[in-house]
């Protein structure tokens, strides 16, 4: 998958899921839209992000990377550079 692919799914699926008011970009860093304690008992939204990406991933047959743990902290490009 190339970078530029990646890198617009990781943006699709956050736009999509972004409960706040702040725009999605490049320069987005996923704490500010995501959280990983707001799931009531459930997937979190981090969680779900995760999953829709690499169902995404998976779907367009590429081998799923490891995230970093501190994932949350970087920004759309930086973990697209990371995973990619």
């Amino acid at each position: 998958m190339s970078f530029k692919k990646l890198n617009d799914i990781l943006v699709q699926h956050l736009t999509n899921i972004n409960r706040t008011r702040q725009d999605v970009c490049n320069n987005t860093v996923f704490k500010n839209v995501l959280q990983d304690n707001d799931g009531m008992g459930g997937l979190s939204s981090s969680d779900l992000y995760r999953l829709l990406v690499q169902n995404s991933i998976k779907s367009n047959n590429q081998q799923l990377r490891s995230w970093p743990q501190d994932w949350l902290e970087l920004t759309v490009w930086d973990l697209s550079e990371q995973i990619g």
